[in-house]
């Protein structure tokens, strides 16, 4: 007996095989010609202004509106850019921030531990590894939230 057989000895007979109605045709057999067929398509454009025939036909509608539609693009255009300007610029300032957190926190324990070794004061002692482990606890906690 095979391990895979699950205490059968036989496989199983397909279901088509007792029943030769539930079999499908093939596709082969089946006559297309006497059957109507229509096919769709769709065009999607993301672009601030529309295609040159459409931009025409607005034209038509109205002499004014290629106009406006180009002074609303360039309008949309200038606000993108300006907000992403800002969203640089933000970016930066908090890149910049932490940045400058991490080095004045660093130079703060190493004048903790120098001031430690120099001076052998009970105070710098324990406040090196409060701070140290303050710092490293709000590494750990973030990490542990964003899970």
């Amino acid at each position: 007996m095979a391990p895979n057989s699950r205490g059968r000895k036989k496989p199983r007979k397909p279901r088509a095989a007792k029943n030769p109605q539930i079999v499908k045709q093939d596709v082969n057999d089946i006559d297309v010609s006497s059957k109507n067929m229509s096919q769709q398509s769709y065009q999607l454009r993301s672009a601030p202004l529309p295609l040159p025939s459409e931009l025409a036909d607005y034209g038509k509608v109205d002499p004014s509106f290629p106009n406006r539609i180009f002074v609303m693009a360039e309008k949309q255009q200038r606000a993108s850019n300006r907000s992403k300007f800002f969203e640089n610029i933000s970016t930066a300032i908090l890149v910049f921030s932490g940045q400058l957190f991490a080095f004045v926190t660093l130079l703060g324990i190493l004048y903790l531990i120098y001031y430690a070794i120099t001076e052998e004061n009970v105070t710098a002692t324990i406040y090196l590894p409060v701070s140290a482990a303050a710092i490293i606890s709000v590494f750990i906690i973030r990490r542990t939230r964003k899970k």
